[in-house]
């Protein structure tokens, strides 16, 4: 079997794609350095279930093998599914409340990141969503 080069424009791309909510969410909703500090931890906890591969393989090795033998190839997740996906969907309005405002920014954030893995999966990798059921 050929294995596939590093795609380190794809990397950058992908994790470009996940900062720009931060960014949108620092601007639109005027964060404070606490509002911007959950939306960072928001956007990035949810990729802990990511840590065992990372783990296995080091960072380096897992975005080799990620952008590289397995580009494209459908992995599951415990965190990346499409119940989850719609869960903190639901919990996205708190951000209109201020009392829950920090809540709603977290759901928001995670949110964001899981929608773009979903519709990376979907429309750029061809990947699927058979991997986002539990």
């Amino acid at each position: 079997m050929k294995t596939r080069k590093f795609r380190i424009g794809y990397v950058i791309f992908h994790t470009s794609i996940h900062l720009l909510p931060l960014i949108f969410l620092y601007f639109i909703f005027k964060l404070d350095f606490i509002g911007f500090l959950t939306a960072l931890i928001g956007t990035t906890i949810i990729d802990v279930d990511h840590i065992f591969l990372v783990k296995k393989r080091g960072i380096a090795g897992y975005l080799f093998l990620r952008s590289g033998r397995e580009f494209g190839k459908p992995r599951k997740y415990f965190l990346h599914n499409i119940y989850l996906l719609a869960a903190f969907a639901l919990f996205t309005p708190f951000v209109l409340s201020r009392e829950s405002f920090l809540i709603g920014i977290l759901a928001l954030s995670i949110f964001l990141h899981l929608l773009w893995d979903f519709l990376e999966d979907l429309l750029i990798l061809h990947a699927g969503a058979k991997h986002w059921s539990i």
